[in-house]
This record gives structure tokens, C-alpha cells and sequence, in this order.
């Protein structure tokens, strides 16, 4: 995963509810929900079921290759607990501007809001965040969705990954020690969390992803650092409990990196403008607030 997105994009965008931007402005921190609870509903099993058969076909035999493929996704998913949140970037200087309408679409009927973060400010902030928890994997970067054919990926982290598959699952098989595949396990993980349906490409999503020793299995052994684990948070989403975790809540921030927020579509944007305004300001962000121009009735 590029851990260099900052300097493809200096600004990238959160989309949220009325509650969320409350949420993220007052507390000063970000949540990332746990990936079986996202509203993609192949969330994190799009990469298991179309890319990594393709990875271990060298390694595999095509007879064994889907029990193969099952086995570690059950694995894997039983082993940990993977956490993503969620952006949107842009070239494009009319969407920079006022919003993508998709999101739009999905937040607007009740108004929604694009807050705009500045990405390296951003990264400044990860970087020392993840030097304060012990965590089974962690990265951040764009998301993929060309599926079809792995001889296009250059990216140097996702043949990493790709071979620590290979090597794990290979080792595996010749000795039949499970131990042998948990390298694999971390590599996939990963991998799943940055591989989407090509339907969600125009939203050009990048994610910040940390896996975490499930709740399940408990504490990792491999935790030799003495660093401490993440508190897991739950909030309501659809009728569920959706367990979380909150990014920076340790770091008591004076204020998150938000260069400015968009009101999206709404009757009454104007006056929605003047409530972030407010917000802003009583929580310590100097950031640029803005009405979106796009003519999405809403509400």
C-alpha cells in the first residue's frame, strides 16, 4: 500500500451525516468500523474469492485450490479483527469544489457534509499513532479494483504481500503446521481491506486499515513490545451493534487537520453553512466552509 497518497493528493474527503461531522469535530477523532459490518457486501471477501485464487494458482493444485481458499478465509477472519475508514479523492477541480454526487446520493437526503482533510497532516498524525498501539497489520493507501489480471500490479507493497501468500501457504502444505501459514494470514488481511468491486471506482477510495487479534483468539503472542492494544468501541448502524475503534483519541488533539467542509444539497444549506461555522470555531478548527452547488434536491 502507497504510504506516499499525500503526495498524489493534498486534500481527501470524508463524507458523513450531520452526526458525524459533530462527532469527528467535537472528539477529535476519526472512527473505523470493522469490515464485516461496511455497506459493501463483499467487503473484504471480494479479494479471497476473485484475486487470491490467482495468487496461489503456482502454489496450489487446481483441484485443491477452492478448499484452499476457504480454509484461509475462515482463518483469517477467525485470527483477527480488521478495521477500515473510509475516503474519497479527486483531480478533478469541480468535484474538489462541490462534492461527488454519489456520496451525495447517499448522504443527502438528509443534507450530508464533506469534510476535507489535509492528507500529509493527516499521515503526520498516523505516523504517530501507530507507534503508541501493538497492532497485527496496519497500512493506508489507495483501493484497488482491477481484479482481472495481477500482471498490472507494481506496486512493490502488493507483491510483497503477494509472495508472503505464496510462501505461507506453500510452507504450509509441505509440512502441514498451521504456523507456517500466519504470515499469510497478515498479508491477506491486508490485501482484502484494499481490493473493491470496480462498481465503487469512481469514488477513488483510499483507506486507513489496522487488523487487531480478535476478540476470539485474544491477546497476540507475538506482542513483545509491551505496547498497548486498542479499546474497541461499538455504535448503532442498520438495527446493529457495529463495533469500531476511534483513531487519535489518545493523542488529545487540540483539533483534527480539516481544511474545510462542504454542506452538501440541502433547502437550507445556507443556513446549514452558518451552524458549521459555529461549530468550528467552538471546537478549535479553522477551516473554510462552503455549500455544495450541485442541483441534488435532497430532502
Amino acid at each position: 500500500m502507497s504510504k506516499k497518497f499525500y503526495a498524489d493528493h493534498e486534500e481527501v474527503f470524508h463524507y458523513t451525516t450531520a452526526a458525524g461531522l459533530y462527532g469527528i469535530v467535537s472528539s477529535k477523532t476519526i472512527w473505523a468500523s470493522h469490515t464485516q459490518f461496511l455497506n459493501d457486501t463483499e467487503e473484504g471477501v471480494v479479494f479471497s474469492r476473485r484475486v487470491l485464487p490467482m495468487i496461489l494458482r503456482s502454489v496450489v493444485k487446481p483441484e485443491k485450490l477452492t478448499e484452499i481458499v476457504e480454509l484461509l478465509e475462515i482463518a483469517q477472519t477467525t485470527a483477527q479483527d480488521n478495521y477500515v475508514t473510509a475516503f474519497c479523492a479527486t483531480k478533478d477541480k469541480g468535484i474538489a469544489q462541490n462534492g461527488l454526487l454519489s456520496q451525495w446520493r447517499g448522504y443527502g437526503l438528509d443534507g450530508g457534509y464533506a469534510i476535507v482533510f489535509d492528507a500529509k497532516g493527516l499521515v503526520d498524525l498516523l505516523n504517530t499513532e501507530r507507534k503508541m498501539y501493538f497492532e497485527e497489520g496496519w497500512a493506508w493507501g489507495n483501493v484497488l479494483y482491477t481484479l482481472a489480471d495481477l500482471s498490472s500490479f507494481q506496486d512493490k507493497h502488493n507483491v510483497k504481500h503477494f509472495e508472503h501468500v505464496r510462501k505461507g501457504v506453500s510452507d504450509f502444505l509441505e509440512t502441514k503446521d498451521t504456523r507456517k501459514a500466519y504470515p499469510a494470514f497478515n498479508s491477506i488481511a491486508l490485501l482484502s481491506a484494499f481490493y473493491k468491486h470496480r462498481g465503487f471506482k469512481e469514488e477513488k477510495e483510499f483507506r486507513i486499515f489496522v487488523s487487531e487479534p480478535s476478540a476470539k483468539v485474544g491477546p497476540a503472542p507475538s506482542n513483545k513490545s509491551g505496547k498497548a492494544y486498542r479499546i474497541a468501541h461499538s455504535y448503532l448502524r442498520n438495527g446493529e451493534t457495529a463495533p469500531c475503534i476511534h483513531f487519535f483519541e489518545d493523542q488529545k488533539l487540540k483539533a483534527l487537520p480539516i481544511r474545510r467542509v462542504i454542506v452538501g444539497p440541502h433547502p437550507e444549506k445556507q443556513k446549514r453553512k452558518k451552524s458549521v461555522e459555529i461549530l468550528l470555531r467552538n471546537h478549535g478548527t479553522d477551516a473554510k466552509v462552503s455549500v455544495s452547488d450541485t442541483p441534488f434536491r435532497g430532502k
